[in-house]
């Protein structure tokens, strides 16, 4: 596990896929196990507060790149869907539509994309 940046308050690390984030005590957000990317952990309880609030109140901006298979239909655009937990595994995140059932509980998420890259096999 790779540490890109530390202080006395946070730590930032390169969280390889494979590894669960949720073994990190102190850890600010939560990336998927099979997702590689950053992850932010705090030191103490005070930064973890602070910071876990900023990515509540929606003040973190979050960007992913993805190697997606089959190409897609358009360079750019906007994907907007409800997030909630995953009936059969409760410890794992679902996309629902409006009209699923309990769709009314979960809440709103917005994903902006562009395409970066096109290549051959993908």
């Amino acid at each position: 596990m790779n540490i890109i940046y530390e202080d006395e308050n946070i730590q930032v690390i390169d969280k390889p896929a494979g590894l669960n984030s949720d073994d990190f005590e102190k850890r600010v957000h939560r990336l998927d196990k099979d997702t590689s990317g950053i992850l932010l952990v705090a030191k103490n309880d005070r930064t973890l507060a602070f910071l876990q609030k900023q990515f509540k109140e929606r003040k973190v901006q979050k960007k992913y790149i993805a190697l997606v298979v089959g190409h897609l239909k358009y360079e750019k655009g906007e994907i907007e869907t409800l997030l909630g937990r995953a009936p059969q595994d409760r410890r794992k995140q679902k996309a629902f539509l409006a009209q699923d059932p309990g769709a009314g509980s979960k809440r709103q998420a917005k994903t902006s994309y562009r395409v970066l890259q096109r290549f051959e096999n993908y």
